[in-house]
């Protein structure tokens, strides 16, 4: 993948990213509605139970508090799956975007290391090889009786 493409795939998961939230959070204020909701059935269970009618209260239960549980119960597990969904997907992506900088990395290190390598080799040659070989070829002049 290119430079240009990852930076727009990235700024693209964050505005996906900005939208799920903003989703997200108004499925999460309607389920805390749906609570409240919840709470004022439970408000009408009471007088029920506390006047010794527990026969009432549960067949109010049964018909009202039950079924708005049941559907708050699905809701949040919609809501959660869907969480779990997009938490996978952000992680599957990041750890893509590690593997692409990992390997970058990896590049300019070996690079650098190619680059470092043949400035040795030059200075070896260049500044180390060739006054040896110049006193070696003095030496060899000498010994054959220039002096």
């Amino acid at each position: 993948m290119t430079g240009a493409c990852a930076i727009s795939g990235r700024h693209r998961a964050i505005w996906t990213a900005r939208g799920r939230r903003h989703r997200y959070a108004a499925r999460i204020a309607e389920i805390q509605q749906d609570l409240l909701a919840s709470q004022e059935v439970f408000k009408d269970i009471a007088p029920l139970v506390r006047a010794g009618n527990p026969a009432d209260a549960l067949a109010f239960v049964s018909s009202r508090f039950d079924p708005a549980m049941d559907g708050l119960r699905d809701k949040a597990l919609k809501l959660s799956d869907e969480l779990r969904d997009a938490v996978k997907a952000q992680s599957a992506a990041a750890t893509a975007n590690a593997e692409q900088s990992r390997t970058l990395v990896l590049v300019a290190v070996a690079g650098g290391v190619l680059v470092l390598g043949g400035l040795a080799f030059y200075i070896s040659t260049w500044t180390i090889a060739r006054p040896v070989e110049a006193v070696t070829g003095a030496m060899a002049r000498v010994a054959g009786g220039d002096l």
